[in-house]
């Protein structure tokens, strides 16, 4: 009975919270979370810089490193790596796809020097 109504609070919470998201062609439910986007309070200190995007396990199973997610009002990002935390969910960790410390990044930064 636990499970099934734990699965239940999760699938709301995730349809009621979530960003949308899209891998290809297909959404993809989650949570986005960049470093630039929290909000200041006081002196917090993390050690997250890149941005991440936070899926069930059973949609993680769906994306590969090197894909492309387009968060939307967010932009292009390519998925760096998958993190899974144990508990169900699981980190992309993402990097902008324009950003020069990006493979892609850097192979389209040079394409646009003369």
């Amino acid at each position: 009975m636990f499970r099934q109504l734990t699965a239940r609070l999760d699938a709301a919470v995730f349809a009621t919270l979530s960003d949308r998201a899209w891998l290809g062609s297909q959404l993809l439910p989650g949570m986005f979370s960049a470093p630039w986007l929290a909000p200041a309070l006081g002196q917090l200190k993390t050690a997250i810089r890149e941005p991440h995007y936070i899926v069930r396990d059973a949609e993680a199973s769906r994306v590969g490193e090197g894909d492309i997610l387009r968060v939307d009002g967010q932009g292009e990002y390519i998925i760096l790596r998958l993190q899974p935390d144990g508990s169900g969910l699981t980190a992309l960790i993402l990097r902008g796809k324009g950003d020069p410390d990006c493979p892609d990044g850097q192979a389209a930064l040079a394409a646009r020097l003369p």
